[in-house]
């Protein structure tokens, strides 16, 4: 049987971490970079790379159909999107 899960990049497994890491509790998109991003040069685009591949995360993520759930606010303004898994 041929299972219908799809594998997660490196990239993804990296931001997936940090937000189970945070165990329910909001992070702005602003700290994820930071966080994400941390140990390398961060790229000219790093905000909108990290959006692009969250957003993504929440449809892979359901499509697993994986015990949890990303979550993220709707934006604000100047302020950043926080993000959450439950």
């Amino acid at each position: 049987m041929v299972s219908s899960k799809r594998e997660y990049t490196r990239n993804e497994k990296e931001l997936l971490a940090i937000l189970l890491r945070k165990r329910g509790k909001r992070i702005s998109s602003s700290d994820i970079v930071s966080l994400h991003f941390s140990t390398r040069r961060k790229p000219k685009n790093a905000n909108r790379s990290v959006t692009t591949v969250l957003n993504g995360l929440i449809l892979k993520t359901r499509k697993n159909q994986e015990d949890f759930r990303i979550y993220k606010s709707r934006r604000d303004g100047p302020r950043s999107i926080q993000w959450w898994s439950e």
